[in-house]
């Protein structure tokens, strides 16, 4: 104890030791970096796991079924070629052949 009032370096140093106030900007960066791979590593193991158990693109597959079936139950107003083909009159073309 009477080193470190007196200020010996050794002792202060194994008390940030001890603290764990020894860490470095360079020690925070790859421990940030560490951080961000495992994170990254598991989202394509969660992927991957998610193909092989044929969970990708189930909610997509599930609501494309519903909108076919519900187009097949209750399908929209009749349609007809002329609504679709503006201005073309089929007499007019017919007449001058």
């Amino acid at each position: 104890m009477n080193s470190i009032s007196e200020g010996d370096p050794r002792s202060l140093e194994t008390i940030a030791k001890l603290i764990g106030q020894t860490t470095t900007l360079a020690d925070r960066q790859e421990q940030k970096a560490r951080t961000e791979r495992m994170k990254l590593e598991s989202e394509r193991l969660k992927h991957e796991v998610s193909v092989k158990t044929g969970q990708v693109g189930k909610e997509e597959s599930e609501a494309q079924t519903m909108a076919i079936a519900d187009l097949i139950n209750g399908p929209l107003e009749p349609r007809t070629l002329t609504d679709y083909m503006a201005s073309i009159d089929i007499d007019d073309e017919v007449a001058d052949d």
